[in-house]
């Protein structure tokens, strides 16, 4: 059936407590104190609609559609639901108890006074969103509980209202799950006692402000690309559980009282302290990562960060805990970063290395005498030789590999410099590799016990130089040995 056109003065002259449906108002229409209490309007087109009644009422707009909605008035109860291809709602100033927008597709909604900069004068109690599709909403003034429940897609949610409650969910009032709640960026900055909670949604980008006064924030079964706390104060308590965070995690100038992670993924995550102070964080089933880039700047936040104070902060939180594991991994990662503060970017950035097993030392070796860095040699060769003898006590492997690779190179040291030697280098076939092993493997062994006879191949007459290396290929293979049983000892307290 057509819809009817009309003016706006024919419109009001429906208002006889019957459905008001199926019209095509052209010019703008205005509801006031002159309209009944109670108004029931269907399937009706407007070009512009506006709300400015003093007195309370109840109005109900189903299956609408506007170019533009502004609210100046006090309301009862405003329940718009079904809208389709509405460009702007406005609530400029008022009272209102119950506003809920259901099922409606909407460009943008604003609750925000936009003639003086003052949100104070609006004031509702509750706000409800519920199966929207909406693609920016700002929020500001006075609400006592902001609920989303069950939408389809959020754009952009700033919030900088003074909020008592506010929810995010994607569950329905308990009944079953609906189609994941996706939010594109939620902007939050608030001054007043509040508590959040963020229940089974999908945020792109979520950003958390409190200034001043108690915040508690509860999330859960969430999923963020990015995740940042900014200017949150002493008085927050933050509870984040059951949720994956797939890019950053960032503390930027906060001071929170209580931090409490659990069942969380955050192997893909870059943990990032800016300036922060978590006084009581504690964590409960975390999967953190042990490779993770955490050097790696952020340019989209405009983020340029060392992360080593991050780690030694999360590996000292850890050591609390009696945490072991991640201990360990934060360990790794404390002294990973500072072996690529050495390297700088313009060798970690080098991806065309071929044979990296026998060029990153030699790399490593030139860069101990000749990076700039806040480093003497003696502390970089320190970090060098525990990356490469046991990697910071956690591969006993590879101490392993280090005490036979250093034992080798300090016995044929040793081998060349003997006066009365038959070892010539050059293959000369297997039968002549044979009696090389079978001539010096012997001494060999005897070589990589570190308190072996000085005279153990007395035979072959060492003159001083050999001598030498003896010396050296003791300390050095003893060094291996303490860093296998240091390795095998990493999950200790």
């Amino acid at each position: 059936m057509p819809r009817t056109d009309i003016t706006s003065t024919d419109f009001k002259s429906l208002f006889d407590g019957k459905i008001i449906s199926k019209y095509n108002i052209t010019d703008i229409c205005v509801i006031d104190d002159e309209c009944p209490n109670h108004i029931l309007i269907r399937d009706c087109s407007f070009n512009e609609l506006r709300i400015t009644c003093r007195d309370k009422k109840n109005i109900r707009i189903d299956n609408c559609s506007f170019s533009d909605f502004l609210i100046e008035g006090n309301l009862e109860n405003l329940n718009i639901c079904n809208l389709n291809n509405c460009k702007s709602i406005q609530i400029e100033e008022g009272g209102i108890d119950f506003i809920r927008f259901a099922n409606s597709d909407i460009e943008e909604v604003q609750i925000f006074s936009q003639y003086n900069n003052d949100s104070n004068n609006i004031n509702i109690d509750r706000l409800l969103f519920l199966e929207n599709r909406i693609n920016k909403i700002i929020l500001s003034g006075n609400i006592n509980d902001c609920s989303f429940w069950g939408n389809k897609r959020l754009g952009i949610i700033n919030c900088q209202a003074k909020i008592k409650k506010f929810i995010i969910t994607k569950n329905r009032f308990g009944e079953e799950q609906t189609e994941d709640c996706i939010v594109d960026e939620l902007f939050i900055s608030e001054e007043i006692n509040t508590e959040y909670t963020l229940f089974n949604a999908d945020l792109r980008k979520f950003v958390f402000v409190a200034k001043q006064n108690k915040s508690n924030l509860t999330i859960k079964k969430c999923e963020f690309h990015k995740i940042r706390f900014v200017d949150t104060f002493s008085n927050s308590n933050i509870y984040i559980s059951t949720s994956t965070i797939l890019d950053s995690f960032i503390f930027d100038k906060c001071e929170v009282s209580q931090l409490t992670i659990s069942n969380l993924d955050l192997s893909r995550t870059r943990f990032i302290l800016l300036d922060s102070f978590l006084n009581n964080f504690r964590w409960h089933h975390v999967k953190w990562s042990s490779d993770i880039e955490f050097y790696k700047n952020d340019e989209e936040e405009d983020i340029a960060y060392d992360p080593i104070d991050t780690l030694r902060l999360l590996k000292q939180k850890a050591i609390q805990l009696e945490d072991v594991f991640c201990k360990i991994i934060f360990q790794k990662l404390e002294f990973s970063s500072i072996i690529d503060r050495i390297r700088g970017a313009k060798w970690n950035n080098n991806k065309s290395f071929k044979l990296k097993w026998f060029i990153n030392p030699l790399r490593d070796f030139y860069l101990i005498f000749h990076s700039k860095d806040d480093f003497s040699s003696v502390d970089k060769m320190i970090f060098y030789l525990n990356r490469y003898s046991n990697n910071f006590g956690l591969n006993p492997l590879r101490g392993v590999v280090f005490t036979l690779g250093v034992g080798l190179i300090f016995f044929v040291l040793y081998v060349l410099n003997l006066s009365d030697n038959n070892f010539q280098w050059g293959w000369n076939g297997f039968s002549d590799f044979g009696y090389v092993l079978e001539e010096y493997l012997p001494h060999f062994c005897k070589f990589l016990y570190a308190g072996h006879k000085f005279d153990f191949m007395i035979d072959f007459s060492p003159n001083s130089y050999a001598r030498i290396f003896d010396l050296l290929g003791r300390i050095f293979i003893g060094y291996g040995y303490y860093q296998i049983v240091r390795s095998f000892r990493k999950y200790s307290k």
